[in-house]
């Protein structure tokens, strides 16, 4: 079995046989001595040799081997490639071998099939733990494919780099790469900066706290300033840089999200003094240039009316028909000297008299 006739030779010459099945049949009258020689070669067996996937494989190409005789088939996976098996059948008998090397006895025609298959890698996403915006989710990607990430920044807050858990960092978004190994990238964001100017329109006028000028600051950081008027003058309110009005309120409180110029307006203060019908509103002592010290004012009754105080807006200052008020209580005010008919014979020929 595995081997087939070569030759018969008769006293050295090659003589003719006759084949029957597995023999050989040589007819023969004895008239010498005689000497024989026959020879049986082994059969050469086809070796079909192939691949899947990506690598090298030895034999490297399809050959022939001899029955019984051994042959090594090797299998080397490429970069992003791993082995996975021999599938080798043997004059029909199939065979599956998860070694990259084995040997195989002939014993007929031969069929080898090394499979490679292509590595998986894992590639995971991450915002590092200060927040701040998100990231594009990773996946599962066969070797040397091409990978882009996008880090997207929430509102008032920057992208600043990847960090790479194979090493190394990238300022680079969207990322773009070949995955070759299991790796995280982590995205860095930070706070937006911005400028803030907090000040007085004029010091002389007026001063403000925590004033600044094209400071750099951390965008959502919260500032808070108050603003003082000097004597003689009064605060009006605070504006932005267009020029509209914040708040009319002294204290400031702002939450930075652009760049930012807030400015407290301060103007010279200024006294109205007024009286409704019934009487007259009189002033003296008044700074007109400083606008310092304090204000006499007094009411005078006409006939039929009665005098009810002094008053800003609603609010009774007092019902004194003289009396003496600080201007730094009273700057930007209107003062109104309220009267009230007293009788019915009253002479109503005004609304309001200004002194």
């Amino acid at each position: 079995t595995g081997y087939e006739f070569e030759y018969l030779k008769v006293n050295g010459s090659t003589v003719t046989t006759t084949a029957s099945g597995n023999s050989r049949t040589y007819t023969f009258s004895i008239t010498q001595n005689t000497t024989y020689e026959y020879a049986f070669t082994p059969i050469k067996y086809a070796v079909t040799v192939s691949k899947t996937g990506s690598g090298t494989i030895t034999p490297s190409s399809n050959t022939t081997a001899d029955y019984d005789s051994t042959i090594t088939f090797a299998a080397t996976a490429a970069t992003g490639y791993t082995f996975t098996n021999w599938v080798i059948v043997n004059n029909g008998t199939s065979q599956t071998y998860t070694t990259s090397s084995v040997n195989i006895t002939v014993k007929g025609a031969i069929t080898a099939t090394a499979t490679f298959t292509i590595n998986k890698y894992t590639i995971t996403t991450a915002v590092a733990s200060g927040g701040g915006g998100s990231v594009s989710a990773g996946g599962t990607y066969n070797y040397n494919t091409s990978v882009s990430l996008t880090a997207t920044p929430n509102d008032h807050y920057q992208f600043v780099s990847w960090t790479i858990s194979t090493g190394g960092t990238s300022t680079v978004n969207p990322v773009t790469f070949n995955a070759t190994a299991n790796v995280t990238y982590t995205a860095n964001f930070a706070l937006k900066k911005y400028t803030l100017t907090i000040q007085s329109n004029n010091i002389a006028y007026g001063t403000v706290t925590n004033a600044m000028s094209n400071s750099s600051q951390n965008a959502l950081s919260s500032f808070t300033s108050n603003a003082t008027a000097m004597n003689g003058y009064r605060f009006v309110g605070w504006i932005d840089s267009a020029g509209v009005t914040v708040t009319t309120s002294n204290l400031l409180e702002i939450t930075l999200t652009q760049n930012s110029i807030y400015t407290a307006v301060f103007e010279r203060a200024s006294i109205a003094v007024y009286a409704t019908i019934g009487g007259e509103a009189r002033i003296c002592g008044y700074d007109v240039e400083n606008l310092t010290g304090s204000i006499h004012l007094s009411a005078v009754t006409y006939s039929g009316y009665k005098f009810l105080g002094w008053y800003v807006g609603d609010t009774l200052l007092s019902d004194k028909m003289s009396v003496d008020l600080q201007i730094s209580s009273i700057n930007g005010s209107i003062i109104i000297a309220k009267f009230a008919v007293n009788s019915a014979s009253a002479n109503v020929n005004d609304s309001l008299n200004n002194v």
